[in-house]
C-alpha cells in the first residue's frame, strides 16, 4: 500500500466519499453540493503547509487476494480507496494531535484503513517533536472504527461530544 499526497486530480474521490449518505452516516449526512472541493483544497494547503499530512490510501498488487473483481481493483488503484489524515488540532483549550480516516463502502473491511493509520502514525513517529499526542475520535455507533482502534492500540480517553462542521455528535476518544 501507499500513502500518496492529495492532489486537485483526487476531486473524484473526495466527492465519492462526501458525498455519499453511508459513508457520511457518523459524520452528521451527506455534505452539501460543492463542498467535496473545498475539503480537498483545505486539506491539500494542511499539507503542504506542514500543519497536517493528508493522503490518499492507494493499495499495491499484495493487497488484493485472489477472485477480487478486478475493476474494482482497477479503480482502487487509480482513484484509490479513501483518505487518512494527521492534523494539530484544540481539544478542550489543549493542543492534541488528531488522526482520521475514511475509506469508500467497497474497499471496507479489508484492512485499509487499520494499515493505512499504522503507516501514518509511523511516519508522524519519525518527527516526534512535532506530531506527539495522538489522539482520534470515532462516533459511538461506528463499530468498525471503534474496533479498529482498540486492535490499533489506541486507548479510551472519555466519551465525550465532537463537533464537525457544525454538527455535534456522541464519540468515543482515543
Amino acid at each position: 500500500m501507499k500513502l500518496v499526497p492529495v492532489e486537485v486530480v483526487d476531486l473524484p474521490l473526495y466527492e465519492s466519499m462526501f458525498y455519499d449518505p453511508e459513508h457520511m452516516k457518523y459524520l452528521g449526512g451527506p455534505s452539501s453540493p460543492g463542498s467535496a472541493e473545498k475539503y480537498l483544497n483545505a486539506q491539500k494547503r494542511c499539507h503542504a503547509s506542514g500543519d497536517g499530512m493528508v493522503f490518499k490510501i492507494v493499495p499495491d498488487s499484495e493487497d488484493w487476494k485472489e477472485g477480487d473483481d478486478l475493476e474494482l481493483i482497477t479503480r482502487a488503484e487509480s482513484q484509490g480507496v479513501g483518505t487518512v489524515c494527521l492534523w494539530n488540532s484544540e481539544y478542550k483549550d489543549s493542543h492534541v494531535v488528531e488522526v482520521g480516516w475514511g475509506v469508500l463502502k467497497p474497499f471496507q473491511g479489508r484492512g485499509f484503513a487499520s494499515k493505512a493509520v499504522k503507516m501514518l502514525i509511523e511516519k508522524a513517529l519519525g518527527d516526534p517533536a512535532k506530531w506527539h499526542n495522538i489522539h482520534t475520535f470515532t462516533h459511538v455507533d461506528n463499530e468498525p472504527s471503534v474496533r479498529m482502534c482498540k486492535s490499533l492500540g489506541f486507548e479510551l480517553i472519555e466519551e465525550c461530544e465532537i463537533d464537525y462542521n457544525g454538527i455535534f455528535f456522541p464519540s468515543f476518544h482515543y
